[in-house]
Formats: C-alpha cells, structure tokens, sequence
C-alpha cells in the first residue's frame, strides 16, 4: 500500500483566482478600448434612445395594451415575492 498525499487545493484555487482575474482585466480593458465616446464601453452612463413610445405603438398595432403590460407586471411580482418567501424559510 502506497501514502499519497492530495495535492493541496489551496495552489490550485489560487491559480484558478489568478486565472480568472486575468480573463476578467483583459475582458475590462477589451470594453474599454472598443468605446465609441465617454459613455460607451464597459460602464456605460447612458442607453441610446432607438425607438419612441409612438414609434412602438405605431409599429406594434394590436400588440399588448396598457392593461395587459400591467397585468403581467402584477403577475411577475407575484412570482417574485414568492421567489423570495420561498429564500427565506
């Protein structure tokens, strides 16, 4: 019968943290170099405005109305809170 020791997970956490953190930087710096101006980017300050309200709704005739965007609303957060009563039992 042989002694063998694991190896120490420890090392290989380490590296995997340095691995990560690297992927992570080059991924950052990769955003950051494809901005167009200050607010593109990673870390965008502001979301360019494609379409209006009347250009939806013009464009969407017969979609959803303004009572069934409400009740999906009402049943997402339904869903939600349940979500968050079933975490915290």
């Amino acid at each position: 019968m042989t002694d063998t020791t694991p190896a120490d997970p420890t090392i290989d956490d380490a590296a995997e943290v340095i691995e990560q953190k690297a992927v992570r930087l080059a991924k950052r710096e990769r955003l950051l170099a494809e901005r167009a101006d200050a607010a593109g980017g990673a870390y965008p300050v502001t979301v360019p405005v494609t379409d209006t309200i009347a250009e939806l709704r013009e464009r969407d005739e017969g979609g959803a109305s303004d009572a069934d965007v409400r009740r999906a609303r009402r049943c997402m957060d339904h869903v939600e809170r349940a979500q968050v009563t079933e975490l915290t039992e």
